[in-house]
């Protein structure tokens, strides 16, 4: 093999003919462990002029433009995507590449098609043995999720559809590791033909597979929808009706930290309705003069109708521009409740409001109703204290729902404190993020976030993320980080260390990979409410790999069963109620060999460790 250099890139010639490719890469190459070189262009005499399989070899038409996907085609393609020539490569070439990167992720998702569809076939439940919702061997799914980096109903899912593909469509199966057809379109295929038994689904493997290449997904949607009714109108049919039983209302959070309430698997007739009635009244808003575009108007309309409120009092929400929020009025003093969340007044209802461009007459405004209702909560405060009092714009967060903006968090937290079975918590974290300690407020703390017009608690431009740096918040040497603004500093931490004192929290230390002091141990089994509190504010979440669960909502269980292990910090975890399971099923153990780190180990013998959750942290963590 000769070899010369151009333009800093090396080029190797060979003596190969073009169906030998695949071979030829497979040849050990000296000085790279048994791999091509990184960022080189091949050279294969016969499929190029001169014989030189570089960047012109994806133009439309060449050697590598339609080539199969395979360790040859990535090394090619790698090859120009490097730095060192990659300006030299023209669009055709670029566009070649793009079109070769599609066929190499295909390969790619056929690869773990055929392995997770083995994993599958291989851990089918046994008659009578325990097993899961899809027929395999309970918990085999959460051995397999932290390689796929799903949750374990995800990896079940994955399970199914591998080895129903690979089994009921198998050219289909061959199109996706040819690079004919892609990951998501193969997904679109097995749902689609799903309902159809297996001679209707080989039938439509074969129609499928010869005409999914080229489509887009709503293309092939459509194309599998037809396919499937021309096959079998009947089982399209039944899947229509077992769709339907499952009709539902879906919340959840949108990329962009908004929300969407969203119905699925409704009777097409009654979303018509819907959409007609919600359309009509929101183009009745905009014949009567309301200034708004009809996407506002409309989603004004349906949060009206779904919460029971004037659409145009909803309207300012949807309106809004950065400035334009109103803090709401002081809530009135209440006196506060029993601990265990009984409230002796009971009113909660806080005298929060606010003004916004309505019908009234006069111009803007009659008063609307506060932007969040009172709603039942336990607000858990972060310390530093930042959002909640407008210093910072670090954001706040609802378990199993995700992050808010300041803005929000503070809105929630002050319709929550409103509520008469609300309480508060406050968390403590260190220097690395992690909770460092934690206690419970007694009784009721109606609460309203401090004016923005308030000079000492206003958050000026550029400031700390984190808000001011409070006692216990101190570099090591015992100074306050950073050296401006100290009176603003100095007022906000009064303001905090005040609104904390009104709380009366007794704080205990969260046992958090150091050693336990046993401050809170008991000889019982019960887990007493206040270490609950400790457990889950050292691990927010399901102590299981790739588990989202709210500790909130999960178990306080031993690790070690009690009375072997105590009931204590270092020997307890927040396990949801499945991967409680998970741990006690044959083949799993659990470990946890510091307080808040947790060692699971599954049938497979891999090992997968989580640890205390890390909250918003001034630095980031060293590594």
């Amino acid at each position: 093999m000769a070899q010369g250099t151009g333009k800093g890139v090396s080029r190797m010639t060979a003596t190969h003919d073009d169906h030998d490719l695949e071979a030829w890469a497979d040849r050990p190459t000296a000085g790279t462990g048994g791999t091509a070189p990184q960022g080189a262009w091949f050279s294969v005499a016969g499929t190029g002029d001169p014989g030189v399989l570089g960047p012109e070899a994806f133009t439309q038409g060449g050697a590598a433009d339609r080539m199969e996907p395979g360790a040859l085609l990535a090394a090619l393609a790698e090859g120009v995507l490097d730095p060192a020539g990659l300006g030299l490569v023209s669009d055709n070439a670029l566009l070649g590449v793009v079109g070769a990167s599609r066929r190499l992720m295909s390969r790619a998702a056929a690869m773990s098609q055929r392995a997770v569809a083995e994993y599958a076939r291989r851990h089918q439940a046994a008659p009578g043995g325990r097993r899961s919702r899809a027929g395999y061997t309970e918990f085999s799914s959460d051995d397999l999720a932290p390689e796929l980096v799903v949750n374990a109903s995800q990896a079940e899912a994955a399970m199914l559809r591998h080895e129903a593909s690979l089994r009921r469509l198998p050219a289909c199966s061959q199109a996706l590791w040819d690079g004919q057809i892609g990951e998501y379109p193969m997904k679109i295929i097995v749902d689609a033909t799903a309902c159809l038994d297996d001679a209707g689904a080989a039938e439509a493997d074969q129609i499928l597979a010869r005409e999914a290449p080229g489509l887009t997904p709503g293309q092939l949607r459509v194309l599998a929808a037809r396919v499937v009714l021309m096959i079998d109108p009947d089982a399209a049919e039944e899947r229509r009706r077992d769709a339907a039983a499952r009709a539902r209302i879906v919340k959840y959070r949108e990329d962009a930290g908004t929300a969407a309430l969203s119905g699925r698997d409704l009777p097409p007739d009654a979303v018509l309705r819907s959409w007609q009635h919600i359309d009509a009244a929101a183009r009745i808003l905009a014949a009567s003069g309301i200034k708004a575009g009809l996407d506002k108007l409309r989603a004004a309309v349906y949060l009206g109708l779904t919460s029971g409120t004037d659409p145009v009092a909803v309207l300012p929400l949807l309106q809004e521009t950065p400035g334009d929020r109103l803090t709401p009025e002081p809530a009135a003093s209440a006196e506060p409740g029993d601990d265990d969340g009984r409230d002796q007044d009971g009113d909660g209802d806080g005298g929060t409001r606010r003004d916004g461009p309505g019908p009234g007459p006069g111009g803007p405004a009659s008063p609307v109703a506060g932007p969040v209702a009172p709603f039942q909560a336990v607000i858990n405060l972060l310390v530093p204290l930042g959002t909640a009092f407008g210093w910072s714009s670090a954001p706040g967060e609802i378990p199993g729902w995700g992050p808010l903006d300041p803005e929000t968090t503070t809105d929630m937290m002050a319709a929550a404190s409103r509520h008469p079975l609300t309480r508060w918590c406050v968390t403590l974290t260190g220097p690395d993020g992690t909770a460092a300690a934690h206690g419970c407020a007694p009784g009721r703390h109606p609460w309203a976030p401090p004016r923005a017009s308030d000079p000492n608690l206003r958050r000026s431009g550029g400031g700390n993320r984190d808000g001011p740096s409070l006692p216990w918040d101190r570099e090591p040497d015992g100074t306050v980080p950073g050296a401006g603004g100290q009176r603003q500093e100095a007022g906000q931490r009064q303001q905090a260390a005040q609104f904390l004192a009104s709380l009366r929290t007794r704080m205990a230390q969260v046992a958090n990979g150091i050693a336990c002091d046993h401050a809170e141990c008991t000889g019982k089994y019960e887990v007493p409410r206040r270490l609950k509190h400790l457990i889950r504010a050292r691990t927010a979440t399901c102590t299981a790999p790739c588990c989202n669960q709210p500790a909130a909502d999960g178990d306080a269980d031993h690790t070690i069963p009690w009375p072997e292990g105590p009931t204590c910090q270092e020997n307890l975890g927040t396990p949801c109620r499945y991967h409680h399971r998970c741990k006690q099923a044959p083949g799993w153990t659990l470990r946890q060999p510091r307080p808040g780190t947790f060692q699971w180990t599954g049938p497979s013998g891999r090992v997968r460790t989580t640890q205390p959750t890390r909250y918003l942290a001034r630095k980031p963590p060293s590594c």
